[in-house]
């Protein structure tokens, strides 16, 4: 089944859901390789100058490449997230806290997007399908374990590269274990933010699966013809 035209409200995201997942793993390889300059320019400290400084302006290069992907990958999940939260209606989904261009601002917005960015993807996530239901008839609300790990990680490398920029400014990196101690910090946080993306992946693939799912569902039993009555003799 394709989703190409708007059924009922519907329209699939996988293929801004397919553009983050290139973008974010192109990401994760170019954090990998950040990591790896910054781990060559510690090791360059104190007996290779021309060598660390090659290896900062590999860094450095690298950390412009990474910040258009990040930019580009940006925008392209905002266009997911509207569209993912204006299907959860047509998939059934009663939930009303978030319309879809608030989804969006909700991500924008300082600090309010500390706690509704992860508020938004949970809605996502657990109104895609409807609650699991156990052996005993109860619903129970399905686990937001990966979008909490995604989250977390993703404050967590803020929390980081805001401590190390703060640290930077008042205390300029000058001796070799201070240059260690920084360059160690990065590459900490580029693996951080490199777990992250892979989560993020996850996350997007994960949620998107459960929409096409459940659309899909929701079509097969429109298609079921009703029984007539002479059928029902």
């Amino acid at each position: 089944m394709t989703y190409a035209q708007n059924m009922n409200g519907y329209i699939s995201a996988r293929g801004r859901a397919l553009a983050l997942t290139i973008l974010v793993s192109i990401q994760i390889v170019t954090l990998l390789a950040a990591a790896a300059a910054w781990a060559s320019y510690a090791s360059t400290l104190g007996h290779d100058l021309s060598g660390r400084m090659a290896a900062a302006a590999m860094a450095t290069a690298i950390g412009s490449f990474d910040t258009l992907l990040f930019y580009a990958a940006t925008v392209v999940f905002f266009t997911w997230v509207y569209r993912a939260m204006a299907n959860l209606a047509p998939l059934g989904s009663m939930s009303t806290r978030f319309s879809p261009a608030i989804a969006v601002w909700a991500y924008i917005i300082p600090f309010v997007n500390f706690v509704w960015g992860h508020t938004v993807m949970a809605t996502i996530w657990q109104e895609s399908q409807p609650p699991a239901v156990t052996g005993d008839g109860v619903y129970t609300r399905r686990s937001t374990a990966l979008v909490n790990w995604w989250w977390g990680l993703y404050l967590g490398g803020i929390v980081l590269v805001l401590w190390t920029t703060v640290s930077a400014l008042f205390t300029s990196p000058r001796s070799v274990d201070e240059l260690h101690s920084f360059a160690n910090n990065q590459i900490l946080f580029m693996i951080i933010r490199a777990v992250t993306a892979l989560l993020f992946i996850l996350m997007i693939r994960g949620a998107q699966k459960r929409q096409d799912e459940q659309w899909q569902d929701l079509e097969r039993r429109r298609n079921v013809p009703k029984p007539t009555a002479e059928a029902l003799r």
